[in-house]
């Protein structure tokens, strides 16, 4: 259900691979939350881009504070 040691050898400590039921317990979870604030509390669920570019770094304030973070 959890992998702490193959985890540390990918990411380093304090991380954790869920596998088998661990990951569909995960999973379970999220649905179940997201179901209920979509439903009961009036979100709306959205799938965003994982990459953006340099204008929304800066809105956030990302940068330049993180900037050689990224390269």
């Amino acid at each position: 259900m959890v992998n702490f040691e193959r985890a540390a050898k990918v990411s380093g400590a304090r991380f954790v691979f869920l596998t088998g039921e661990g990951a569909q317990l995960e999973r379970a979870l999220m649905n179940y939350m997201v179901t209920k604030h979509t439903t009961q509390h009036g979100y709306t669920e959205m799938m965003v881009p994982q990459l953006v570019n340099a204008d929304s770094m800066y809105g956030t304030g990302q940068l330049p504070k993180f900037e050689e973070d990224f390269i």
